[in-house]
């Protein structure tokens, strides 16, 4: 398994985690539960299907980042529906 550790050098992951605070806004964690509701209610979402602990770890692990949490909630959406899928398929 390849880590990012050993495709970035430390140097460099500090300097663009430095980066990526100028240019993108940082999120507190209301801001983010605020971010994913919004993009939900905009993809016509009716329920809530996210948990608050979800969104904790979507702020923590995103360090605030709109796109890194937009990036974790999109993959963590797929990642249900094809666990539905295969759950369709065994029944």
């Amino acid at each position: 398994m390849v880590t990012l550790s050993a495709i970035f050098k430390p140097e460099r992951s500090r300097l663009l985690k430095g980066l990526t605070k100028l240019i993108y806004p940082q999120y507190d964690l209301s801001h983010t539960e605020e971010y994913i509701i919004d993009h939900l209610e905009h993809a016509q979402v009716i329920k809530h299907i996210f948990t608050d602990k979800t969104v904790h770890e979507t702020n923590r692990y995103s360090s605030g980042a709109a796109m890194a949490a937009n990036k974790l909630a999109t993959h963590a959406l797929m990642f249900a529906s094809s666990q539905e899928s295969s759950l369709r398929q065994k029944l």
